[in-house]
């Protein structure tokens, strides 16, 4: 069977906290943030809501129910895990006419085990769509911390600060069993099939794709190209999202070490950019050694590229506590705020560190 790579830690040579995740709601809140902000007006109901103790699709479901649609109409940027304290949008077709629902005939009693609160109702003229967060906003408290662990939770973050955070894919997207990529590896080489409808199909498919981008990104940590510019990246700059390809590495440099732009990697599919020169050779480098022929990598979609790793932002903070410290970290959207506790913590079985966010988000 194909395994899932986990990719080495870019601060490898500085020890971790150690502590865990506790199963404790409250030790994990994250805030969905829009790429925008509703607008007050037009044809779409938004509503910002609070959920624990369920999936994002469980609470779209109820939130459904009680305005008296489908739940089909709904619109949504992306799924949080069912046991974090997640709060994110929902969109749903409203017409103008028609008086917007009171917050609190929509959510229910807030419970220890489970909840569900709308915070905010508005309108805005488009539908949610997957993309839509542009960032989420964590607020996660590691415990079981022994002494010396927060000072040197704080060496990794600040040497993180400088090198940025690597963007992997975290163990949850790869499935339950952890066999989706190899799933994904016998059908498109016409092998099996999976079954199921096709929002599974296109997971199975993407877990594939994020297999691929792992082992680039491990394969560039542990030779030291992560945060240099090699002839042919394809770059991304962070602050307008627009890829360009690298045709002087001395030039580019500067900006790779300010952070302000990162190499990508591949996420294959017919239509995706790709690297030239020594990046491409790398990047071929690791399909080789899945023995993938590019035809059938193009079975997996259009392709994208992604960012190999991502700046801080500069509220990131560390807070000191009894027995352990809180992170307050804004990460872009599709990052795993589970990549940035294992470079802190260094747990030492990296897979079991408890997933955060579900496969999608």
């Amino acid at each position: 069977m194909l395994p899932f790579t986990i990719p080495a830690w870019l601060t490898a040579d500085l020890p971790g906290s150690g502590g865990h995740l506790s199963d404790q709601p409250a030790d994990f809140l994250v805030d969905e943030i829009l790429a925008y902000e509703a607008s007050g007006k037009g044809e779409h109901l938004y509503l910002h809501f609070e959920k624990l103790g369920l999936t994002t699709l469980e609470a779209v479901h109820r939130l459904a129910e009680r305005l008296g649609l489908r739940a089909r109409t709904a619109g949504y940027a992306g799924l949080k895990d069912r046991n974090a304290r997640a709060r994110q949008w929902v969109s749903f077709p409203w017409p103008i006419k028609r008086e917007l629902p009171k917050a609190t005939d929509l959510s229910d009693p807030e419970g220890v085990d489970q909840h569900l609160i709308v915070r905010a109702v508005t309108r805005h003229e488009n539908k949610i769509r997957r993309g839509h967060a542009k960032k989420n906003r964590f607020s996660i408290h590691i415990r079981g911390v022994e002494a010396g662990g927060f000072e040197r939770a704080a060496t990794i973050l600040e040497s993180l600060r400088h090198k940025g955070v690597p963007n992997s894919f975290g163990p949850q997207r790869f499935g339950m069993d952890a066999d989706n990529a190899e799933r994904a590896r016998r059908w498109i080489l016409g092998e099996e099939r999976p079954s199921g409808p096709p929002r599974i199909q296109t997971l199975i498919l993407s877990s594939l794709q994020s297999e691929i981008f792992n082992r680039v990104l491990d394969r560039r940590i542990r030779e030291g190209s992560l945060t240099r510019a090699l002839l042919g990246d394809v770059m991304k700059k962070h602050d307008t999202g627009g890829l360009f390809d690298v045709t002087d590495p001395s030039t580019e440099q500067p900006r790779v070490d300010a952070c302000l732009i990162s190499p990508t990697g591949p996420l294959p599919g017919e239509k995706m950019r790709t690297a030239t020169g020594p990046a491409k050779e790398l990047e071929d480098s690791v399909l080789g050694e899945l023995a993938l022929p590019s035809i059938a990598l193009d079975k997996l979609g259009p392709g994208t590229r992604r960012e190999l790793r991502y700046p801080l932002e500069p509220d990131t903070n560390l807070i000191q506590l009894e027995g352990g410290y809180q992170v307050d970290v804004t990460l872009p959207g599709g990052a795993y705020a589970t990549v940035l506790l294992a470079e802190l913590m260094k747990p030492s079985e990296r897979v079991v560190l408890r997933t955060t966010e579900e496969a999608e988000d």
